[in-house]
């Protein structure tokens, strides 16, 4: 028997997340140590057995992405920061783009068009405006991450014939584990408690290759 696991999910920050965070820094080496700090790398996926898709659960997307709202609202209001409210503007914004990384095949902020957060907001006719230290900073705002929707996989011999199972997560577990993956890592932690941001949406897209891919948007 062997046993196959993604003990790594992959998750990034927004670039446009990290410069207006160095504007509020000191010294732009900082920015720039942070900048590459906050550079994720797509995790590995696994080669998928014909039967896997037919096998996993049947996510709702949607409530994934409202369950994943509430829970970034618990980690704020728990850090004492006002809870954001919900933005179907920008929950379309990043559903299509966790679509996009999934039909295309990449993980990262900037698509294979060259467009940012900011610019895939602008042909969707969705802008934004924060203000940070007084000033107003436009843009928008965006963590990604990429997680399997499985445990583990196991692969099982005997003699000529060979079975795949898998121990699936439950859309509750994903969902928790995107959460904790973000607060874990500092940019995402930062991002996700900023007190400048007052809306946001989640996107989540579920792909054949057994990955679950979740875009979160601030305003």
């Amino acid at each position: 028997m062997e046993a196959d696991a993604r003990a790594f999910p992959a998750l990034h920050t927004s670039l446009m997340v990290s410069f207006s965070v160095c504007s509020r820094t000191t010294s732009w080496l900082a920015c720039l140590l942070l900048l590459v700090l906050w550079t994720g790398c797509q995790g590995s996926t696994s080669a998928v057995d014909s039967e896997a898709t037919t096998s996993m659960p049947n996510y709702d997307t949607d409530a994934m992405e409202r369950s994943i709202h509430e829970r970034v609202n618990s980690e704020r209001e728990a850090a004492d920061r006002s809870p954001l409210a919900w933005s179907d503007d920008l929950a379309a914004l990043s559903r299509s783009h966790s679509q996009d990384m999934i039909r295309r095949d990449f993980f990262d902020h900037v698509n294979p068009d060259g467009e940012s957060p900011t610019e895939r907001g602008q042909a969707m006719d969705v802008s934004c405006t924060t203000i940070v230290d007084n000033r107003p900073m436009g843009g928008i705002a965006e963590n990604i991450y990429d997680a399997a929707a499985y445990h583990a996989r196991r692969t099982t011999r005997r003699g000529d014939e060979t079975s795949v199972t898998y121990n699936w997560k439950t859309a509750d577990e994903l969902s928790e584990a995107v959460v904790q993956g973000w607060m874990g890592s500092t940019g995402h932690r930062r991002n996700i408690l900023d007190e400048a941001y007052q809306v946001q949406g989640i996107g989540v897209a579920v792909s054949d290759d057994l990955r679950v891919l979740v875009t979160q948007t601030f305003c």
